[in-house]
């Protein structure tokens, strides 16, 4: 009886991480833009005598604003 090693295929491994690092950056920018609307919020209320008004349209049929008055 011959044992015979499993091959391993590890020509996907570039691949996998190529994707890593999108979904990374990705990451990045919603938290920045998740601190800005927050940021802005928390502004809104700390300064209630003052005005705020303010958006983003990432991509098309999105929007997120902010508006305090």
């Amino acid at each position: 009886m011959k044992y015979v090693a499993p091959q391993v295929d590890s020509s996907t491994v570039e691949s996998i991480q190529d994707d890593a690092w999108f979904y990374v950056g990705y990451a990045v920018l919603f938290s920045l833009g998740t601190t800005l609307a927050l940021g802005a919020a928390a502004w809104c209320v700390a300064n209630g005598k003052g005005t705020f008004t303010g958006g983003l349209q990432p991509w098309h049929g999105m929007f997120v604003g902010v508006e305090c008055k």
